[in-house]
């Protein structure tokens, strides 16, 4: 009687799987109810069988064993059903992403859909260099099959002990879903770069000790690598487990920021989600120690349509950081004012965080025919800083600007710290000098019109005119320029990377 129910058992049993990989059933409910009356099927076979009714004993113990193995086959069901419903969810599991779990699944065991604040960390990581490297290593294909296999699975084992999972890896790109409690991802982001980089960063991080993966690894090169890390937004997961909404295209935005800041370096930058979210979970158990400094104060940036509110964790300490943190902070101050006067100022701090990191690396340039070692370019920087402090003309703010234009595109520190306001302070600048340059035109071409004498005086000394504006603008001219709407539509009040 047992081994009937047992086949009768494994024959429903494979017809239900079969119509779970004919997506007959395409719900966690539907399974259920598949289960349930297979059960009730069963146990009314059960219930008339003569031998087992005189017997309790034997039918209370067949009765565990049918159990047994229909909550055993369910749960092959179920992984079923969430391989071909769930896509890269079907890694979630309560044991091991028991935080994921409370979060993305509801009490049926049906994966959440749709979500108006995705209550989830997602870290979209990229590495530089792999075309170079894919290119160098042609004719020998371990390196090539260690980044494609033996890398990959060490970075899943990080994740899956920081209680993550790899969402996403393909060639050089990868995204990781974690808990809400953004310590976890950004352990493993921290420990993926150290993989990558095969560096300790942290001085109480151990990959050998954490995840039992030794740091270096002769067979493939070092890599850099970037993060971006946020949270949030509405987001929709369809039927193959695909992330739809904002926090992917934020993720992807960041990142843009952190490879234009760093594109040699390694770097992450986090949104201002997940900074509140580390100020709500900082007293909960983390995996590594975080200094106060290791966040930098905050940036406001548009990337393609999108505002962010970012803030840069700072893996690696170096001199200028600090220091030039704080002039991102009173950037970030100046930007919100309405008063004119702030370009003025914008030009002073931009020049000095390019001063401030100019003396702690080393970097040699060619300006017009001299060379210029970086003690060089800091006073040459720091002059005409001076000049237009005291006498702010359209000739001192190019200088200033070409030259740093030039130390952008040679010094990969100068362009970490100033990438994100390069193309803020260049265009905007572009429109404030050419007006500039036409504002004593425009303004005695108008007044010569209506005085005769004065049309001969200007038309006369239009060079010395010419000669003056070059040098000599008062700051008020400077400040009521800027005051007039029609400049202030032609410039962004707030950084910018691509177009406005």
């Amino acid at each position: 009687m047992r081994n009937q129910l047992m086949v009768e058992i494994y024959k429903r049993v494979n017809l239900l799987n079969a119509e779970l990989s004919a997506k007959k059933i395409d719900s966690v409910d539907c399974l259920k109810k598949s289960y349930i009356k297979l059960k009730e099927d069963v146990f009314l076979i059960i219930s008339k069988d003569p031998e087992l009714e005189a017997n309790q004993d034997l039918k209370g113990k067949v009765v565990k064993v049918i159990n047994d193995e229909l909550d055993n086959s369910y749960q092959i069901s179920y992984s079923i059903f969430k391989k071909f419903f769930w896509g890269e969810f079907e890694k979630l599991n309560e044991k091991s992403y028991p935080e994921l779990w409370s979060i993305l699944v509801d009490k049926d065991g049906e994966l959440h859909r749709v979500f108006d604040d995705f209550p989830v960390t997602i870290a979209m990581m990229d590495f530089h260099g792999y075309t170079k490297f894919s290119n160098d290593i042609k004719y020998n294909k371990t390196p090539l099959m260690e980044f494609g296999e033996g890398l990959p699975a060490k970075i899943q084992e990080i994740c899956r002990k920081c209680h993550s999972f790899v969402y996403e890896i393909e060639g050089d790109s990868l995204i990781i879903i974690g808990p809400e409690n953004p310590y976890f991802v950004m352990t493993a982001v921290v420990s993926i770069i150290e993989l990558a980089k095969q560096k300790t960063l942290f001085q109480n991080s151990n990959l050998k000790a954490y995840y039992n993966i030794e740091l270096k690894n002769p067979m493939i090169k070092k890599f850099e690598m970037n993060a971006a890390i946020t949270t949030g937004g509405q987001v929709f997961i369809n039927n193959k487990g695909s992330l739809i909404g904002a926090v992917i295209s934020e993720a992807s935005r960041i990142l843009k920021i952190i490879n234009m800041k760093k594109p040699e370096m390694s770097g992450v930058i986090i949104s201002d989600k997940i900074h509140r979210n580390m100020e709500r979970f900082k007293n909960e158990p983390g995996y590594f120690f975080l200094s106060p400094n290791s966040i930098s104060n905050p940036y406001l940036v548009d990337v393609k349509g999108m505002r962010l509110k970012i803030r840069e964790f700072f893996i690696e300490d170096k001199k200028y950081v600090k220091i030039c943190d704080g002039y991102t902070l009173e950037l970030y101050k100046l930007m919100k004012l309405k008063n004119p006067s702030k370009w003025y100022n914008i030009i002073i701090i931009y020049t000095k965080m390019v001063v401030e990191v100019l003396k702690t690396v080393s970097v040699n340039l060619k300006i017009d025919r001299n060379e210029y070692t970086g003690e060089g370019l800091v006073y040459m920087l720091e002059e005409y800083m001076v000049r237009w402090i005291n006498r702010p003309t359209p000739d001192i703010a190019r200088k200033l600007i070409d030259i740093i234009n030039k130390v952008y595109l040679n010094c990969n520190d100068v362009k970490d710290v100033i990438a994100i306001y390069y193309e803020f302070v260049n265009d905007n600048f572009s429109v404030i000098l050419s007006r500039l340059d036409n504002f004593y035109e425009n303004t005695l071409l108008k007044e010569k019109e209506k005085n005769r004498k004065l049309k001969i005086l200007v038309d006369e000394y239009s060079a010395e005119i010419d000669n003056l504006k070059t040098r000599y603008f008062p700051r008020r001219m400077f400040e009521t320029l800027l005051s007039n709407s029609t400049v202030i539509e032609e410039i962004s009040d707030i950084p910018y990377i691509g177009k406005r």
